[in-house]
């Protein structure tokens, strides 16, 4: 299966720079993400294209990661 680049955004609102960034795919997830008081909730609604474990079997199987951006990421120097 091909990989494809796509636009992920935050909220309803339409792909801003600052609000959004480019995530390398398998198919694609429609998703329903609610953050209140230090919970992360993410619920799966649709899958589309994905990929199987075995050519020709359905398997509805998800796996998600959540990945700190290295770019963000700051280290304190003590002299």
């Amino acid at each position: 299966m091909e990989r494809s680049l796509h636009r992920v955004s935050l909220g309803s609102r339409r792909a801003h720079p600052d609000l959004s960034f480019y995530l390398t795919t398998f198919g694609q997830l429609k998703l329903s993400i609610d953050a209140q008081d230090r919970v992360l909730l993410l619920h799966i609604i649709e899958g589309k294209g994905l990929m199987s474990r075995d050519p020709g079997i359905c398997d509805p199987y998800v796996k998600i990661s959540l990945i700190p951006e290295n770019n963000r990421l700051r280290r304190q120097k003590t002299r």
